[in-house]
């Protein structure tokens, strides 16, 4: 503990302020423990700024100010309380955090050269200064001073300065990002350390202009985010590209950490979202490395669970109203709400928070796209299509009333997680649907007219009036298509199925319409050439192999096909 001049501590008690100078994972955190004592004796602000004094050889020091306008100290809490150890005027009162006595102490792990406090209460002021090795002097002050004044001395080489000033206001933002107390920070070494901050506080535009660390409780969450409301709870509840966990009380940090263990068994539930939460019933570690987990905290979690479904129905709004990456992001946070709430449950259903008629999706036009929509186009179409872009493929499936989504990396993994039994059936249109050209009549000559008009009456026959043909040209689409004798299709349509890939089956209503011959390939070809010797020659074996090719080669097709030839 600190001893007037000329004293020493025990070895023991020596141990414990060594061990209590060292309890902060960094040597700036004292800035906290100072800031806290300062809003605890009633401080309308808190000020932090730096100066800096050059020495020869490149030397200077860095002088580290916290002043308060508070309460301040008169000659028996000095005695009391500031110079001994464990003993606060905080013990009885829930609501403050620094219970141990020991904040003052934290400032001696920067191994400062110099520690000087001015204070004053009740008409008295007193000066105090701190030596390296702990010991001081303590003597009265001629002048007035309201509340108290905390100034620490760092002897380091100039080319540290700038750093170390930066690191002052780090560790300030993360200690009072929130503090319902103005923090400010100025840096006064006629360097250029400080960050820019929108909430300029005194001098805008000077380069030692005091800023105000502290902000409220919304900012930095997540990009969407709702409250949190409960009994002496308040807070934010956010989803993010990187999930974090703030407590606080009074504003001041307890932990803002990316590490779900600050949630306990509410991790399962919590892990994916991002919160800030304020209690001043919470409490930190001894260490000041996190929260208690006791039953304010637990109080605090339940509170943040209670506020889910609003920031489900925030994240549906929002998907329905932005677009391009900003959508992209929300399909991101939907796909990471779909595996939270299953994770965190024994079962889940879609209806419980997804709206089916929310426009989650985007067509290729950009207009939203609900999953009633989606659902209800994978029934009817078997299969969930991207759009393939401007071109007859896009206006025939259209005109069929396909809907077409449009196509990212964020959409196709939500549909994936939505409709699991059609994994399989996501896919672009052009992967499943081709549209060639047919080849015009008048292009024809009578022999070729008249094999297509023999082959269309009889596979009409065969069919029970179900099967029509007609002829397409296929060259130049791809060599799978260029090997595919036929394709089908629907209708009087131009969409048609790819040979491949075989795991797609056409739905019935695309069925027993259209087949679309190859006009190039050499089966077609060879039978064209026995229809120039016998139409009926060349139509009969070339209904045979389409029938069969197609799986149309029931016992009772293929005996109307005989009848057709009247055999």
């Amino acid at each position: 503990m600190p001893q007037q001049a000329g004293g020493s501590p025990a070895p023991m008690a020596r141990d414990a302020l060594a061990n209590l100078v060292n309890q902060f994972a960094h040597p700036l955190d004292f800035l906290r423990e100072l800031a806290q004592n300062a809003i605890d004796a009633g401080s309308p602000r808190v000020d932090v700024y730096t100066t800096w004094e050059a020495a020869p050889k490149g030397l200077g020091v860095l002088a580290i100010h916290v002043d308060d306008y508070g309460a301040g100290m008169d000659e028996a809490i000095v005695d009391g309380q500031l110079t001994r150890l464990f003993s606060s005027n905080k013990e009885d009162d829930v609501t403050k955090i620094g219970k141990f006595g020991i904040g003052f102490v934290s400032i001696f792990a920067m191994e400062p050269d110099l520690v000087r406090l001015l204070t004053g209460r009740h008409g008295e002021a007193w000066e105090l200064i701190f030596h390296p090795d702990r010991t001081f002097e303590k003597r009265a002050h001629a002048e007035a001073v309201q509340g108290t004044t905390i100034t620490l001395y760092k002897r380091m080489p100039a080319a540290q300065r700038d750093a170390t000033v930066r690191e002052v206001e780090r560790v300030l933002r993360y200690w009072c990002e929130h503090s319902r107390v103005p923090i400010t920070f100025a840096d006064r070494t006629g360097g250029r350390a400080s960050a820019a901050n929108p909430f300029a506080m005194f001098g805008e535009g000077d380069d030692d202009a005091a800023i105000v660390v502290s902000g409220p409780l919304t900012a930095g969450v997540g990009v969407i985010e709702v409250p949190v409301q409960g009994d002496g709870v308040q807070g934010t509840l956010a989803y993010g590209d990187h999930p974090r966990y703030g407590f606080y009380n009074g504003g001041l940090t307890l932990v803002n950490t990316e590490n779900p263990l600050v949630l306990g068994a509410a991790a399962t539930t919590l892990a994916p979202l991002s919160l800030k939460v304020q209690c001043d019933k919470l409490g930190h570690t001894l260490a000041r490395d996190g929260v208690v987990q006791d039953a304010a905290w637990s109080d605090a979690l339940e509170c943040v669970a209670r506020a889910i479904p609003a920031l489900q129905a925030a994240l549906l709004d929002e998907a329905e109203r932005r677009e391009g990456e900003a959508l992209e992001q929300v399909q991101r946070f939907l796909l990471t709400e779909l595996r939270r709430s299953a994770a965190s449950s024994s079962r889940w259903s879609r209806d419980g928070w997804l709206r089916l008629d929310a426009g989650v999706f985007r067509d290729g036009a950009l207009a939203p796209v609900s999953c009633a929509a989606v659902e209800k186009q994978a029934s009817r179409l078997g299969a969930v299509l991207f759009d393939p872009g401007p071109g007859v493929l896009r206006d025939e499936l259209l005109r069929l009333d396909a809907t077409l989504l449009h196509r990212t990396p964020a959409a196709e993994a939500l549909l994936v997680a939505l409709f699991p039994g059609y994994q399989g059936l996501i896919a672009s249109a052009e992967a499943l649907f081709v549209a060639p050209d047919r080849v015009d009549r008048a292009r024809l000559d009578d022999t070729e007219r008249a094999l297509l008009d023999r082959l269309s009456a009889t596979l009409a026959a065969a069919s029970g009036g179900r099967l029509s043909v007609v002829l397409g040209d296929f060259g130049g689409m791809s060599q799978a298509l260029d090997e595919a004798l036929a394709l089908e299709g629907a209708g009087d349509a131009r969409v048609f199925r790819r040979p491949e890939p075989r795991w797609f089956a056409l739905p019935r209503w695309l069925r027993w319409r259209t087949l679309i011959l190859n006009r190039n390939h050499p089966s077609y070809q060879t039978h064209l050439a026995s229809a120039r010797e016998n139409v009926d020659l060349g139509a009969f074996p070339l209904a045979q192999l389409l029938l069969r090719r197609f799986d149309y080669a029931e016992r009772a097709v293929m005996a109307r096909l005989m009848e057709a030839f009247g055999e």
